[in-house]
């Protein structure tokens, strides 16, 4: 019987064999789990009933690798391979996100408004009146006088460069 499983992640010398619960509970009971410990430099096999899955630690990436190739020829797991070659997800870089994130901004506040204010509009007005309640509250340095600045700042920015819808 063999029992399926996924590699959750493979670095140096270690990888999470990931099952399903029902093969889990089996695989963990299982003379598999007794023939990898055995395998050639193995140094640790690992399960975590939490996960599901099965940590295997080896001395080398190819002693790794032909210990789980003598349970595959045994037919005691099958391992389901991934299509890409690269199993680790591409992510947008952080400055592109956070610039989409500043159109989706000021996109919804236009068309919240009907056009009327746009985003660095409304961070000039936010600013502004943060400020003017830190001065009238007593906190005029450096809260206040921090905060008006920044409406200065922002209002310059608003008038000079118009936001592309």
């Amino acid at each position: 019987m063999a029992f399926s499983t996924k590699i959750k992640h493979k670095i140096d010398g270690r990888v999470r064999l990931q099952f399903s619960v029902k093969d889990f509970e089996q695989v963990r009971d299982h003379q598999a789990m007794q023939q990898l410990r055995q395998a050639p430099g193995i140094l640790r096999v690992v399960p975590n009933s939490l996960t599901h899955s099965i940590l295997v630690e080896a001395s080398t990436e190819e002693r790794l690798d032909q210990g789980l190739q003598t349970l595959v020829d045994r037919q005691l797991i099958e391992v389901a391979v991934k299509a890409s070659a690269d199993p680790r997800p591409t992510a947008k870089p952080l400055a592109d996100r956070w610039k989409e994130l500043q159109q989706e901004t000021d996109t919804y506040i236009r068309v919240s408004t009907d056009g009327a204010l746009d985003a660095k509009s409304g961070a000039a007005l936010l600013f502004a009146g943060l400020g003017l309640s830190q001065i009238f509250t007593g906190n005029i340095l450096p809260a206040g006088i921090t905060l008006f600045m920044y409406a200065l700042g922002a209002m310059e920015i608003s008038s000079s460069k118009k936001s592309e819808p």
